[in-house]
């Protein structure tokens, strides 16, 4: 039995007694949902970054921060 096999048997078995794993199937449907929802998070942090660069360079940022406070 080599030292791989025997941590993720040992992580299996951790997650099987707190009720994790309830079986193979609901267990990959987890994963995907969490997937897809990480991906979705992602998407949404580079489109906010890109057009907060964007609006960076196209106003001058301090003097529509200006306009706002006052």
């Amino acid at each position: 039995m080599s030292k791989v096999s025997e941590v993720g048997k040992a992580v299996y078995n951790f997650k099987d007694d707190i009720g994790i794993v309830k079986s193979k199937r609901s267990s990959i449907k987890i994963n995907l949902l969490m997937g897809v929802g990480f991906g979705l998070v992602l998407l949404f942090a580079v489109i906010g970054f890109y057009y907060a660069v964007f609006f960076y360079f196209k106003f001058n940022f301090k003097e529509v921060l200006l306009e706002w406070i006052y």
